[in-house]
C-alpha cells in the first residue's frame, strides 16, 4: 500500500500499489504513470508517503520511513 500524509505527518489516505510481489526480488519498479495513479486516488497530492507491506494470513508487516515524491505532467 502507498500511504499518503499531509505536511503534519497525519495520514490522509492510502492506495494499493500491487499484490503478490515476491519479497525476494529486493526491488519494485512502479511506473511509468505512477503520478496519474496517485492523482486518481488522493484528493490532494500528499506531502509525505510511506510504503506498507504485509504477508497475508500472518503477523508479518512492515512500513518504510517517510519519503517524498515529485511528479509533473509533461505537456
Amino acid at each position: 500500500m502507498l500511504v499518503g500524509y499531509n505536511k503534519n505527518e497525519e495520514e490522509i489516505g492510502m492506495m494499493p500499489i500491487d499484490s503478490m510481489i515476491q519479497a525476494s526480488s529486493g526491488s519494485y519498479t512502479w511506473g511509468p504513470n505512477f503520478g496519474a495513479d496517485i492523482f486518481a486516488n488522493f484528493t490532494d497530492w500528499p506531502w509525505w508517503f510511506k510504503i506498507e507491506a504485509d504477508v497475508p494470513d500472518t503477523e508479518i508487516w512492515d512500513a518504510s520511513g517517510f519519503f517524498s515524491v515529485q511528479w509533473s505532467i509533461v505537456q
